[in-house]
């Protein structure tokens, strides 16, 4: 179920600052996956308790299939306490493509569901 949107710019230090009305979905960290799909890909972000109950059995040694979309798993990531998640290089390659330094203003969508937030490239104009 849709909860709401938001479009973020990522900092010099690429972070992304988690809208505060989202915020109350998580704890101190989150669960970050990398979604293949075949037009946008995304990141998915799950609290601690949502990741156990969805991944828990999957084997993530390989690349898994989740309703015809390939996932990777990033693991673990801590928020700060100003609500900032720091992305990596395999994230951002991912979301922005392998030009991402080259990218002034990265912009990302979050799009907030009961149960995980989504995050795309761009403003979510497509």
């Amino acid at each position: 179920m849709l909860r709401g949107k938001a479009v973020r710019n990522l900092d010099d230090k690429n972070r992304i600052v988690i809208p505060a009305r989202m915020r109350t979905t998580f704890q101190d960290n989150i669960f970050s996956v990398l979604v293949n799909d075949e037009k946008y890909p995304y990141l998915k972000f799950y609290d601690p308790d949502r990741w156990e109950e969805r991944y828990k059995d999957i084997n993530f040694d390989e690349i898994s299939t989740e309703e015809g979309q390939n996932i990777l798993p990033d693991y673990s990531k801590d928020i700060d306490s100003q609500g900032r998640i720091l992305l990596n290089g395999k994230e951002l390659e991912h979301l922005f493509g392998s030009g991402y330094k080259n990218i002034n203003n990265k912009n990302v969508l979050f799009v907030w569901f009961k149960t995980h937030i989504r995050v795309f490239k761009g403003d979510g104009e497509r």
